[in-house]
């Protein structure tokens, strides 16, 4: 056998070898993994919910997570994908503790206005977005207001309306939250006319113009009710040019 062919069959048996290698790290991981899947060590014994006051333990057993699976079969892809089908969870965040924990931290929608969805009677139930958490009938015992004065083409629960005209929807969250601030809870938000926005709260009507100052303005208009308790009417902003302002009453 020449040196040719004594340095081909060398070849061949380091080739032989290396084969043999790889087979037995490929026997030796797969046994392994079959013993951790069957492994009570593995087997899910902590599972920790954050933030999910709507989101029950039995909706994230439903996914498949539950104390006495085992960590390897659990697809957090797929259990993510079936607690964001509830309208009302918009982020979720799944991580493993190996060898026995799973973590679950859940951002929740917050409800923040009702939108009457045409003439059918029945309200959506949005967050500061405009994502639809549920439709139903109008509930004043939430304490949030009607958005008036908003157009949209289609809706459906969990999706996200594309609302004009454009900022108001934006107004209208503004609003509701400066209202939140000083303790008003107003039963409808007009934003017909993004330059003369009305605000209802009971026997009460604020007509602010535009946004602009909007705090000092629904400020005013709470003190100017908090003097006048038995007041029932229109408080409303004139425009006196000059960055200047005035409130009156109407009865």
């Amino acid at each position: 056998m020449n040196d040719t062919e004594n340095i081909k069959s060398k070849r061949r048996k380091r080739g032989r070898i290396s084969l043999f290698i790889k087979a037995a790290i490929i026997a030796v991981v797969f046994f392994l993994l079959v013993t951790a899947i069957n492994s009570s060590f593995f087997h899910i014994k902590v599972v920790e919910i954050y933030g999910g006051d709507r989101v029950s333990r039995q909706d994230v057993v439903n996914t498949g997570i539950t104390e006495g699976v085992n960590i390897f079969t659990v697809s957090i892809k797929r259990c993510k994908a079936e607690l964001l089908t509830n309208p009302y969870v918009k982020t979720v965040h799944i991580a493993k503790t190996y060898p026995d924990k799973i973590t679950i931290t859940i951002e929740e929608r917050t409800p923040r206005a009702y939108i009457l969805a045409g003439s059918a009677g029945q309200y959506l139930l949005v967050d500061e977005t405009g994502t639809v958490i549920s439709i139903g009938p109008y509930q004043p015992e939430l304490g949030l207001p009607i958005a008036a004065g908003l157009s949209f083409e289609s809706y459906g629960i969990g999706e996200t309306l594309d609302i004009r005209p454009i900022g108001a929807l934006e107004a209208v969250m503004e609003v509701a939250s400066i209202l939140t601030k000083y303790g008003v809870i107003a039963d409808k938000i007009d934003v017909s006319n993004i330059r003369d926005l009305r605000i209802h709260a009971g026997l009460c009507e604020y007509a602010i113009g535009g946004m602009e100052d909007a705090d000092a303005k629904i400020a005013m208009c709470v003190r100017m009710q908090e003097e006048s308790p038995d007041f029932r009417g229109l408080i409303t902003y004139k425009d006196a040019g000059s960055d200047r302002g005035f409130f009156t009453i109407i009865n």
